[in-house]
């Protein structure tokens, strides 16, 4: 059984920022878990994760999910980030209502390709305009093969004051 969300490092956001980066994630662990807590300064922007500062077309995914009550999937390949979630509640959403994302990376400090996975939802509570509701899962590859040491999160729209973004490791017994 493995000891399960042991906390590496924290970010609670004081002002408005365009990204959030975690550097010298240690390699004691096996695998990684990112929860966020996340609300966008305009409407409708997807969060994205690269990983190691590399920006080169590594990245595929498939997403699977809901956007207002209509389900969908589409697979990407060659980009130059990981999708990880959707979009992040908005300006448009109830006040300081936040959307809830979780990504999970698998034997993050082994050498090889690492598989990145991710879910979300938006709670916007709007009944009209984009991205009423929104539920993601999202299987990632990252095809870089050195072990992970950075993890940078990042939306076109700034993550307002009030975002959290919690690190944790896991370790395997």
């Amino acid at each position: 059984m493995p000891n399960y969300l042991t906390p590496i490092a924290s970010q609670v956001l004081a002002t408005t920022a365009a990204s959030v980066t975690f550097s010298a994630i240690p390699g004691t662990y096996t695998d990684l878990m990112l929860k966020m807590s996340t609300r966008g300064s305009i409407d409708g922007s997807d969060i994205s994760v690269e990983v190691n500062a590399d920006s080169a077309t590594n990245y595929s995914r498939t997403v699977l999910g809901t956007e207002n009550n209509v389900a969908g999937s589409s697979r990407v390949a060659n980009q130059a980030y990981a999708y990880i979630i959707g979009q992040v509640n908005s300006s448009a959403a109830t006040a300081n209502t936040f959307s809830n994302s979780e990504l999970y990376i698998a034997n993050y400090s082994a050498t090889g390709a690492k598989q990145l996975s991710s879910f979300g939802v938006t709670e916007s509570n709007i009944t009209s305009g984009d991205y009423t509701t929104r539920q993601t899962v999202v299987a990632n590859l990252y095809r870089g093969t050195a072990a992970i040491t950075i993890v940078k999160i990042s939306a076109p729209a700034n993550f307002v004051a009030g975002s959290r973004f919690d690190l944790y490791g896991i370790l395997k017994a």
